[in-house]
């Protein structure tokens, strides 16, 4: 049988046998030096090329050129949007009956007190009717 020294230790180590300091492996120096600068680098460029806040690019053939003249500017946005109300009031009518006259349209602006609409309910006319007439018989 024979015997292998592998190596010996360093001095200050750990006097058991198996114990052995492995070395770190680092970058060196220049290669540090060469990372950080192309990050820099890279950085220095992505600020360059980046787009501004004051400018905005368009294709060309997106564009019209035409020449300057007076006139009245319309400036309008082609949007689909929802417009809701900051408040709904909803009406309800102690008789029922049948809308003969709208008075005021949609998204007007109304008073209080203001007439909306006139109703008309032929059962509570013919009832009016009625009970004019049983008053007139008993004068």
């Amino acid at each position: 049988m024979s015997v292998v020294r592998i190596k010996s230790e360093p001095k200050g180590a750990l006097s058991d046998g198996m114990d052995r300091v492995i070395e770190k492996r680092k970058l060196p120096g220049w290669a540090k030096y060469a990372a950080a600068g192309a990050i820099i680098l890279l950085l220095a460029l992505g600020w360059f090329l980046a787009p501004r806040g004051n400018r905005q690019s368009v294709q060309s053939d997106r564009l019209t050129i035409s020449e300057v003249r007076n006139g009245t500017f319309d400036d309008f946005l082609p949007l689909r949007s929802l417009v809701t109300p900051l408040l709904t009031v909803y009406l309800d009518a102690v008789e029922g009956g049948r809308v003969d006259k709208i008075l005021v349209e949609d998204g007007a602006s109304v008073k209080k007190g203001q007439l909306l609409a006139v109703l008309t309910n032929a059962d509570l006319q013919l009832e009016t009717l009625q009970s004019q007439t049983y008053v007139a018989q008993q004068l």
